[in-house]
């Protein structure tokens, strides 16, 4: 385990884990990538499954201290190295916004794009399941990112990291439109110097 002062990032290029890997670039801390070899399936081993039982990335040795879920970790380190930067303060008035976009992520964003991506349809009443529908979920974000710049107004959060990485994701995917708000949104996350830093850092530039 990591010493109490270091951070280290358990990590596959191209895969969730590159939305850590953006906080850290913006984080500007030092931290070191453990990568694991995907071809020898180092995820699954008994090694690393000691670290996260789920056997997926990523993880974060946060010193002694480990994290896994991928929610977990950004609202962990957000808070830990950039509160009021990255992540509004608890009295914050943008705080309770910020912790929407953050889940909503995980919870609507992630399941409905996944479908998508696999050309899975599933069959089921309006409402019925938890992450809703696929035009509810498109209106969400477009009318979210419509004032602009950022999901919170004019401060860049964490909230940016994760909905943009799936923004992005998406849109690589050709999932969602190479044009349009969300589109735009995305131009001005990835516009960011951290986002090249995260790629670089990826092995992906």
């Amino acid at each position: 385990m990591p010493d109490a002062r270091e951070l280290v990032l358990y990590h596959i290029p191209q895969s969730r884990s590159l939305t850590v890997l953006w906080l850290l670039e913006e984080l500007g801390r030092p931290y070191r990538i453990h990568q694991l070899d995907v071809a020898k399936n180092e995820q699954r081993g008994a090694e690393y499954r000691r670290l996260n039982p789920s056997g997926k990335v990523p993880a974060v040795a946060d010193g002694h201290t480990l994290l896994t879920e991928r929610g977990a970790i950004m609202v962990h380190l957000a808070d830990r190295y950039a509160p009021g930067r990255l992540a509004p303060a608890i009295d914050d008035p943008g705080r309770p916004d910020y912790l929407r976009w953050m889940f909503y992520a995980i919870g609507v964003m992630e399941p409905l794009l996944t479908f998508a991506a696999l050309k899975i349809d599933v069959e089921a009443p309006p409402g019925a399941l938890a992450w809703g529908e696929w035009d509810t979920m498109i209106g969400v974000l477009e009318k979210g990112v419509a004032p602009g710049p950022f999901l919170l107004g004019e401060p860049f959060t964490a909230a940016d990291i994760m909905v943009g990485s799936f923004i992005g994701w998406a849109t690589a995917m050709q999932i969602l439109p190479a044009g349009g708000p969300l589109a735009d949104y995305l131009a001005r996350v990835t516009a960011r110097p951290s986002w090249a830093r995260t790629q670089a850092a990826d092995g992906t530039r």
